[in-house]
């Protein structure tokens, strides 16, 4: 069957998922999350996108984007997901396939979901039992959220202003924000992500005023 178009424009936000084919970890240790990291950074730097959270797993990752005009989500994530396997293939000594089919992208309706599809990533680790808060995962954006790491290459700026104009208590409403998170119902959740039901339900118009301007660094 041909697949679907992908919706593309400047100031769109997607959750991505991608995942290891069959299953299998696409990251073995710390060097493959930072090579992950350098990628991103790079292709920040190429396509001029805004990362506003990620999850780092064994054999899947999640990202928050959000677009600009330089690049369509699918030519940012062809750039990623291709480096990344070459520099898998290249230091694990295999060949082939590194993931599993293309990338999964889900349009995100920002003024209703946004904040509930940043909270589910960071939720992540805790959901599959990894850790039991969400502060112990080492490879996830909740840390530099909440001032425990710092990522240079992550925009928590739109998140948290978003929990309260007032930045002298952003992190305790975010940290308490994702606290009552633990309580969803998780599956119930994928599962409306994952069916679109956080999509925008009206047809979106490039460079609307509701969209802003994006400027490259």
């Amino acid at each position: 069957m041909p697949r679907n178009p992908r919706l593309c424009f400047e100031g769109a936000f997607y959750h991505i998922t991608s995942r290891g084919d069959n299953k299998e970890k696409i990251f073995y240790n710390e060097w493959d999350r930072k090579a992950m990291f350098s990628l991103l950074k790079e292709a920040k730097s190429k396509f001029c996108f805004r990362l506003h959270a990620y999850t780092l797993m064994q054999n899947h990752f999640h990202f928050v984007i959000e677009t600009s005009e330089k690049g369509t989500i699918s030519e940012i994530m062809h750039h990623i997901n291709g480096k990344y396997t070459k520099h898998f293939n290249s230091v694990h000594k295999r060949s082939g396939h590194l993931f599993q089919g293309r990338f999964h992208g889900v349009l995100i309706d920002k003024d209703n979901y946004l904040l509930e599809v940043t909270r589910y990533v960071h939720l992540n680790p805790v959901r599959v039992g990894l850790v039991e808060h969400p502060e112990e995962y080492k490879w996830s954006s909740y840390r530099h959220y909440i001032g425990l790491a710092r990522n240079d290459f992550v925009d928590k700026e739109l998140i948290l202003d978003m929990i309260s104009p007032d930045r002298s208590n952003q992190v305790t409403m975010y940290l308490n924000f994702t606290k009552e998170g633990l309580k969803l119902d998780f599956k119930k959740f994928k599962d409306g992500l994952y069916k679109g039901a956080f999509s925008p339900k009206k047809k979106l118009i490039p460079n609307e005023p509701k969209y802003q301007e994006i400027v490259c660094n």
